[in-house]
Order: C-alpha cells, then structure tokens, then sequence
C-alpha cells in the first residue's frame, strides 16, 4: 500500500515527505501522482519556500522494481511511456513553482530518486547519503531531465560516467561533483534545512520566482536572447509593491518585510 506525500506547513514554509519507508520511498505510480499533485498545491497555497524529504531511512531509492507493471494497452513499451511521462510530471510540477525547492537528502537518493533531488532548486545531503544512476545495470535508462540537468552541473564528460558507469558515490563527493549545494553530518542534516528554508523566506518571493525562471531558461537562449529576458524581469519587478519596501528597508537599515506583491 502506498501512502500519499505528507504535506506540513510551519508558516511560509511546506514540507512534503514521501511515506514508503518500507519500501525507501520507492517510485510508483500512486506516489508520483500524489507528489506532483501535492508540488501543485503548495504553490496554490502560497507557499515561499518548500522542503522535499523522505520519510524513514532514506529520500528516496528510485523506481520500484518490484512492483509489477498495471496491465496496459499496447504493452510494455505502451507502459514504459506512460511510466516515464508520470514521473516527469513530478519534475515538471518542481520547476513550475515559483517558490524555491530545497531538498534534504539521507540515506539512499538512487535513479529516479537521485533525479528527483537534482530536480530541485537546492539540495542538501547528509555526508553519507549513498547516491546513483543505476539505470544501464537494470536496462533502463535516465528520465526527469537528467540527460539536460546533469551535464549542466557536472560537464559532459563526468555526466557520461556517473550514467555509463553506475557507481555509487556519497553525499561528500556529491557536493564535490557540484550535484548538490552543501553535505553536512547526518545528524545535521534537518537543522541545515531548516535554516537554509528560513533564510529563503526573508528574501523577496517575486525575485526568486524571477530568477528560478531566468535560471530555467537560459541554457536555451543565446546571450542577446537572455540579457532581453533579463530586463523584462528586472522591469516587471521594479513596478513591484516589494521594490519599494526593499529600498525603503535599506534606507531606513531595517529587515524589508517582502509580500509578494
């Protein structure tokens, strides 16, 4: 039985947990509906940052092998698409939020799940979080963006081995790699986040969803294309409510009061 992502709010903050920590949050169908849909509601809500975790000993261990594929129309290559399509719309629904994205990695972050955390805006990991991008040892292969995201971080020559190769590496070489932001000590993993999420909250909410945007797309435009982009964002936020108290914090040395507006 799979349960659905656990969502908790602590002000402007969300949480959601995935709960198959029997089986290390493995991906399956009811629990990358209910992840895209809970990413969805979070920015319905309104929340400024959100924090994505694991329920259990792990974040999350990839697809789950284990269970047998529903019987569809057209078979298996008809489900495998299907499949793939799914567990994109999780990584979707994460670039889609205007707020950041945090994720707090533990215990395994492997194929889907490793893809997953990179799918985010930051991602913090616990030294020895165990990660890995299995897929050519089981005849799959990578999905969620990694083929674009992956090279982006590492280069292309590294990203061919992490994928080629399969190796598992920990969150200490992780944060080498530049896969993710910081690795901490397991048992600092949760107060780390939690301080990053606070610290994204006193920042301006439109700002970050300008520049998670412009980050977003700038691999695909050429320079002219991006500095065009860039003033369309730095005009729209000029005329922002929150422009305003940012300016008038600083001269009046105080913490600006940001409302997304």
């Amino acid at each position: 039985m799979t349960e659905p992502p656990v969502i908790t709010r602590e002000g402007s903050v969300a949480t959601i947990t995935l709960n198959r920590p029997q089986r290390h949050n493995a991906l399956n169908a009811a629990l990358l509906e209910g992840l895209a849909g809970a990413l969805r509601g979070c920015g319905e809500d309104g929340a400024r940052v959100v924090i994505l975790r694991g329920a259990g000993r792990s974040f999350c261990s990839g697809y789950d092998l284990a269970e047998p594929p529903r019987p569809r129309a057209g078979g298996p290559a008809s489900e495998a698409r299907r499949s793939a399509e799914q567990t994109q719309e999780a990584t979707r629904a994460l670039r889609a939020l205007p707020c950041p994205v945090v994720a707090a990695v533990h215990g395994y972050a492997i194929g889907g799940g490793a893809e997953i955390a990179l799918g985010c805006d930051l991602v913090l990991a616990a030294e020895d979080a165990v990660f890995q991008f299995p897929e050519a040892a089981v005849g799959l292969s990578v999905t969620n963006g990694v083929s674009r995201s992956l090279p982006q971080l590492v280069g292309p020559m590294l990203a061919r081995e992490l994928v080629l190769l399969g190796e598992r590496f920990d969150g200490r070489r992780a944060a080498t790699l530049g896969i993710v932001n910081r690795a901490v000590p397991a048992e600092r993993l949760e107060a780390e986040v939690t301080a990053l999420a606070a610290d994204l909250v006193r920042r301006a909410p439109l700002s970050l969803a300008a520049m998670k945007r412009l980050l977003d797309r700038s691999p695909s435009l050429d320079l002219e294309a991006a500095l065009a982009a860039e003033v369309e964002e730095a005009a729209a936020l000029e005329a922002s409510e929150d422009a305003d108290e940012g300016k008038r914090a600083f001269a009046e040395k105080r913490v600006p009061e940001f409302k997304g507006s």
